[in-house]
């Protein structure tokens, strides 16, 4: 369970989660409850949008996620390839005819230089992108390798040129 003073890491595996997710309200701009003395669960959580105090850092962290998420049906849908536990590496793979998505995401600590292993989903000579942070490496004995960031992703998607 994650509380609202750790949205990054709340965002990061709810957005990277497979299937259908749901975003409530505000919790991507770090929306403070409202009755945090409340018995009532629900009632903790129904404040009005944070307009005036929007969290630009949780909200920029939102925005990559859930691009990433648009862009590659294969988060939601597809069929997901354990890689390692710590940290936790996995690949996500989708066809449908003849479309193919693939995608490899890596939840660090912040601030790690991560080699990752990306043969069998991403082929040696390849050129592939860290849509997090836009940077690029070439894949060479089935590994790249690329910095956590901030926030501990890495979302490895092919660079298109």
């Amino acid at each position: 369970m994650f509380t609202r003073s750790n949205l990054i890491k709340g965002g990061t595996a709810l957005l990277l989660s497979p299937g259908s997710v749901q975003i409530y309200y505000g919790d991507e701009t770090s929306r403070p409850t409202a009755w945090p003395q409340s018995p009532y669960m629900d009632l903790k959580l129904r404040s009005d949008m944070n307009w005036d105090s929007i969290n630009e850092d949780v909200l920029a962290h939102f925005r990559i996620l859930g691009q990433f998420r648009s862009r590659h049906p294969a988060v939601g849908a597809g069929i997901n390839i354990e890689i390692l536990a710590k940290p936790y590496i996995f690949a996500r793979t989708y066809e449908s005819g003849t479309y193919t998505d693939r995608i490899i995401a890596v939840i660090a600590d912040p601030n790690q230089t991560v080699e990752v292993p990306v043969a069998g989903i991403f082929e040696n000579g390849k050129t592939v992108r860290n849509a997090y942070d836009g940077t690029t490496a070439s894949v060479a004995d089935g590994k790249v390798t690329f910095d956590s960031g901030i926030n501990g992703a890495i979302l490895i998607e092919i660079a298109y040129r």
